[in-house]
């Protein structure tokens, strides 16, 4: 079975605090996006690597942020391997 996960920001919509992620899930070429409700914004927001940049020097928030969504993918791969 061939599938892959990545961190991805929807940018078509921006909210006063940040854009949403999204969890991309695909499955045989099917793609799904699953919302993860965390927001960060755009800007800071490295689209390659699926990461949130800091928006400040030692900031915590992209920092737990990044945390966060790295769970959510490690959940999604945990599936794939089952």
């Amino acid at each position: 079975m061939s599938c892959s996960t990545r961190l991805r920001l929807c940018d078509d919509y921006t909210r006063v605090d940040g854009s949403m992620l999204h969890l991309l899930v695909i499955i045989h070429r099917q793609k799904k996006c699953i919302p993860l409700e965390l927001h960060w914004p755009a800007k800071y927001f490295n689209k390659e690597s699926g990461q949130a940049l800091p928006r400040r020097r030692g900031d915590r928030e992209a920092d737990d942020l990044n945390l966060q969504a790295g769970q959510k993918l490690a959940r999604a791969n945990n599936i794939f391997v089952e």
